[in-house]
């Protein structure tokens, strides 16, 4: 759930909802590369399919760049709230 409206600012409440969906995720890092989406965390854990096969061999799925965000979001997130939380003490 984000913060109701762009002026509030995110919260210790939001910064737990998200950090609870983390970690309710599979373990990371998670990679992209070939044609998956996968967790170095759990070996062989498949997270998403980036290619498909036609006539002519494997082709990129569209999104391929939403791929590699969804690859790094788990490290992304797992930073970001630490730094929120670091500046906040900072402030503090």
């Amino acid at each position: 759930m984000a913060p109701e409206t762009p002026e509030n600012p995110v919260n210790e409440t939001y910064l737990q909802q998200v950090e609870s969906r983390l970690n309710a995720a599979t373990p990371g890092p998670w990679v992209h590369r070939d044609q998956f989406i996968e967790s170095l965390g759990q070996a062989g854990q498949l997270l998403g399919v980036t290619m498909q096969r036609n006539e002519e061999g494997l082709e990129q799925l569209p999104g391929n760049d939403n791929a590699c965000f969804i690859a790094h979001a788990r490290m992304d997130i797992a930073l970001l709230i630490a730094e929120v939380r670091r500046l906040r003490d900072l402030l503090e």
